[in-house]
């Protein structure tokens, strides 16, 4: 079994198509096929992937029944707009829904950027700001997993671990000692 995480994946929301996909897709259902396909790609039935928010924009509970196209056990953080009930989620497909960020060893998995510094054993997995270039991908203390950022696929956590530390490896944390 392997794990993945992704974010911001907004199925469903033709305003983000306007706000920074609108170079990528020309219509939503363009859009929801490409991340769909993107997805089972890279997942298997047995993997686990954590949806770190905004899953979708849908308002209808009966348009979720994407959710059991996509492979794996399926987590969802929720993100500011995943405001379905837990029982529309978990009746598609969602294996848990969490209101509160969760620790995958020390990846700690949230919707919104959260600060850690380098002196901190944790690092923040986080979506939220989709493209923006204020944030890196990837740095010492953090990685984002909007799905603009990574091509639209779910990245696997060993992955993420690797590109940390080999970020944690370029900074001398002894001038924090």
């Amino acid at each position: 079994m392997t794990y993945f995480v992704i974010g911001d994946n907004h199925f469903g929301d033709a305003r983000i198509l306007r706000y920074c996909r609108n170079d990528k897709f020309s219509t939503v259902d363009e859009m929801n096929r490409y991340m769909i396909e993107k997805w089972n790609k890279t997942v298997k039935r047995n993997d686990t992937v954590f949806i770190n928010g905004d899953l979708s924009r849908y308002t209808d509970e009966n348009d979720y029944k994407f959710i059991s196209k996509l492979n794996g056990k399926k987590i969802l953080i929720r993100g500011n707009h995943d405001n379905m009930n837990d029982d529309v989620y978990t009746s598609n497909g969602i294996f848990k829904v969490y209101d509160y960020p969760i620790m995958y060893e020390y990846l700690l998995i949230t919707h919104e950027p959260y600060f850690v510094n380098n002196n901190s054993p944790f690092v923040n997995v986080y979506a939220h700001v989709h493209n923006n270039a204020n944030y890196k991908l990837v740095s010492s203390c953090g990685y984002c997993t909007s799905v603009e950022v990574n091509d639209y696929t779910p990245v696997e956590m060993s992955a993420i671990q690797k590109l940390i530390s080999d970020e944690r490896k370029k900074i001398d944390l002894s001038l924090f000692e």
